[in-house]
This record gives C-alpha cells, sequence and structure tokens, in this order.
C-alpha cells in the first residue's frame, strides 16, 4: 500500500505517523490519534496523554511507573504495518532521565497470542534517549511480518532509577499494507 524510508534524519516528514495524519500528505498536519486514524495506549500515564505521543510536539509526557510499562499504536482493523525504523523523542524537558537499554520495541503476533521483540539490539548503536528531549532512531527487525500492534516496554531503570517511560514522540517507518475484508 505505502513504503516510509527512513532518510537517516531524525525528525524528517517521511513517516507513517506523519502520512496519516496529513492524510497522505495532502493537508496541514492533525493528530491522527485525536481524528481517529489511529490509537495510542499505554500502561497508564503519570504526565500527559496518550494522543500527545503523535502530535509531533514537544511536551513532557511520561507513562506511569509500574510492574509493566509500555506505550502501544494499534494501527487499526484494516492496517498491519512491517516496521523498518522508529525515531521516538524523549518526553522529559528535565536531564538525568535518560533511557540506556532499559526498553525494547515488540508487535504482537496474532498467530502465536504473543508480543515478538522486534529491537536489533546488539546490532548497532545501543539503545539509548538523552533527556532532556533527545531524539533517536533505531533499527527494527521485523523479518518481513506484519503487525497490527507495536509497542515500546520498558525493561529496566531510566536514570532517574525507576521504570517510568518518558516519550513525547514516536514516528514508524517500514511497508505499510491494507488488511483484506473477509
Amino acid at each position: 500500500m505505502a513504503v516510509f524510508e527512513f532518510t537517516g534524519k531524525s525528525g524528517d516528514n517521511n513517516g507513517y505517523i506523519y502520512w496519516l495524519g496529513t492524510e497522505a500528505k495532502s493537508k496541514k498536519f492533525e493528530n491522527p490519534h485525536d481524528g481517529g486514524r489511529l490509537r495510542v495506549t499505554s500502561s497508564g500515564m503519570s504526565v500527559g496523554t496518550e494522543s500527545g505521543v503523535v502530535s509531533r510536539k514537544r511536551n513532557e509526557i511520561i507513562v506511569s511507573a509500574g510492574p509493566d510499562v509500555w506505550l502501544c499504536l494499534d494501527l487499526g482493523r484494516s492496517r498491519t504495518f512491517s516496521p523498518t525504523h522508529c525515531t521516538m523523542c524523549h518526553g522529559s524537558a528535565a536531564g538525568g532521565y535518560d533511557l540506556n537499554q532499559c526498553f525494547t520495541f515488540e508487535a504482537h503476533d496474532p498467530a502465536a497470542g504473543t508480543w515478538v521483540d522486534i529491537s536489533t539490539r546488539g546490532q548497532g548503536p545501543p539503545h539509548e534517549l538523552k533527556s532532556p528531549h533527545g531524539v533517536n532512531t533505531f533499527s527494527l527487525n521485523a523479518g518481513g511480518r506484519r503487525f497490527r500492534y507495536m509497542r515500546i516496554r520498558m525493561t529496566g531503570k531510566n536514570g532517574r532509577g525507576d521504570n517510568s517511560l518518558p516519550i513525547c514522540a514516536f514516528e514508524f517507518y517500514g511497508r505499510l499494507y491494507r488488511v483484506e475484508k473477509r
């Protein structure tokens, strides 16, 4: 259906969320969560809202610390995605809140009914995201598989010593597919 190539520059206008929010680059960007074109959910917010993560604004947004901390993108029943990259922006305006090797990228495999790790940890630069409002792009390995749900999940402690997840923006690159109705 569509391909979203990462250009090597974080913050470009070539990702899926930007494309969706501009209706294929045909109008000014509008938050696709607020417009009902995708859904962002979390394990629970302590600062900000889930919809803020796809607003393309640098606001303070933090998923609450807890036993299982995650932020998930739901593409909807009619779309699946084979991701190659994810760009994230740190959600804290304060320093000392770095994310260093303490998160992973996962996608839901409907056939197995489980979440699978699509991170490329150990294959390239480390998974780090610096505060305040640092930006980084991470390679993903979906192995050609297509997913409706993709998430970022905490696997350890951040620079403050807890497992809260400060992310104010993410963008995905890869290949979008339409799911045919049966």
